[in-house]
């Protein structure tokens, strides 16, 4: 059964009354999942996290709890979902106002189906209409955690460009069949050193393109190029600085 979860990135409360809504919500102060597969990621962020389920356990919150009843099924796809017309708009309202109440400017929504011993997948959106748009446009995916407004999501530059060519480049598409999550590492150094030299995000883009059609065989995407180069270049910018990332010892 899924669990579908809303995290405010650093904010103490969002005082989110049960009575305003129809399906049944947890609000705890700290973001700890009721399912595994995000469990460790979770704790390197403070915050307040809402768990989302169905409509009967809004009188019994002590027992089992999933969204199974906010899903339609009739979506039609195995790997991704869409929310119920009935639900949709509440359940991105609480996603928008978890974004709005984050000091940081920065909200979580994740899905964990737990089907098949899932990889767990990470998928980051600029705002939360743009994460709107995709689920209209093409539907969610499960066992996937989607980070609205976030740049550095790991304690290094470094680490980060093996991320975002594992998790948001991807150009063979690995992540869709759970392929290894080492698939692109050997291309991270000469990334890594384009940042450090302060390429261009051209530059950066037109290298990523050749790594693509040349080393691939895969055709050209110069957009999507340009839009990791993009990304690369403002997490290289904000590096160490405050995004709702806590290291802890």
């Amino acid at each position: 059964m899924p669990t579908i979860e809303i995290i405010s990135i650093d904010s103490d409360k969002l005082d989110i009354n049960q009575v305003d809504f129809e399906f049944a919500i947890i609000e705890e102060n700290k973001p700890i999942s009721h399912r595994g597969l995000f469990y460790d990621f979770l704790l390197k962020f403070n915050g307040s996290i809402l768990h989302l389920g169905n409509p009967d356990f809004k009188n019994d919150k002590n027992g089992g709890f999933f969204g199974s009843d906010l899903i339609d099924w009739d979506f039609g796809h195995l790997d991704n979902f869409k929310f119920t017309d009935k639900y949709k708009k509440e359940i991105f309202g609480l996603l928008k106002t978890a974004f709005d109440k984050s000091p940081t400017k920065q909200a979580i929504l994740l899905t964990d189906k737990q089907a098949d011993d899932p990889r767990p997948l990470y998928k980051r959106f600029d705002t939360v209409s743009d994460l709107i748009t995709r689920h209209d446009n093409n539907g969610l995916d499960w066992n996937t955690l989607y980070l609205i407004n976030f740049d550095n999501i790991t304690d290094s530059l470094y680490r980060e460009v093996d991320w975002v060519l594992w998790n948001d480049w991807d150009p063979i598409g690995v992540n869709d069949y759970g392929g290894p999550d080492d698939e692109y590492r050997g291309y991270v150094p000469e990334i890594y050193k384009m940042l450090q030299d302060n390429k261009s995000d051209s530059e950066i883009a037109k290298h990523l393109d050749w790594i693509a059609t040349d080393r691939m065989g895969l055709f050209s995407k110069m957009d999507e190029s340009l839009r990791i180069a993009k990304l690369l270049i403002r997490i290289k910018t904000n590096d160490k600085k405050s995004t709702g990332y806590n290291t802890r010892s």
